[in-house]
């Protein structure tokens, strides 16, 4: 199922803003949680997507390839916290977005961490190809045609999404 738009918020975000610790800054605290929101967005021009190396700094899946992703961490529309994670992350913004697809989420349980992930699936297509400019939650990037995804070592669930 494709949602029409990310004007919603998942339940599971609002449930676990009542049940989990915050940060001082209000965003929702999961490093004691067994299950976790995040976004996993797909950045397209053309026939290419993009793919970021985690940087070897993050806790979860450091080198390892993958698109934007991000915690649902904040009682927000899907689609704002999209619009944070693509700025943030890369520096694209909104207005050079062309279109954006919503997916049905998935469960990816990954016991070495061990935890449940719940995967938002976004795809976003761009008006024109960027050069990037990145965060330090990436050490680099590149625009690859998708079949040649099977050639980096990715996270666990990208290839699922």
């Amino acid at each position: 199922m494709i949602f029409m738009n990310g004007d919603y918020v998942p339940e599971i975000v609002k449930e676990m803003s009542q049940n989990l610790p915050r940060f001082g800054d209000g965003r929702i605290n999961y490093s004691s949680a067994d299950i976790v929101p995040t976004i996993s967005i797909i950045v397209q021009y053309k026939g290419e997507i993009l793919i970021f190396k985690r940087s070897e700094e993050l806790n979860a899946y450091p080198g390892l390839w993958n698109g934007v992703s991000g915690y649902l961490d904040e009682v927000q529309p899907i689609k704002g916290k999209v619009f944070e994670e693509l700025l943030e992350e890369t520096q694209i913004s909104k207005d050079i977005i062309k279109l954006i697809n919503f997916s049905e989420p998935f469960d990816f349980y990954d016991e070495h961490i061990p935890c449940k992930w719940v995967v938002y699936p976004i795809r976003v297509v761009l008006k024109q190809k960027l050069e990037i400019k990145l965060s330090w939650e990436n050490s680099e990037y590149q625009w690859v045609i998708p079949k040649n995804i099977k050639n980096f070592k990715t996270v666990p669930s990208y290839k699922k999404g």
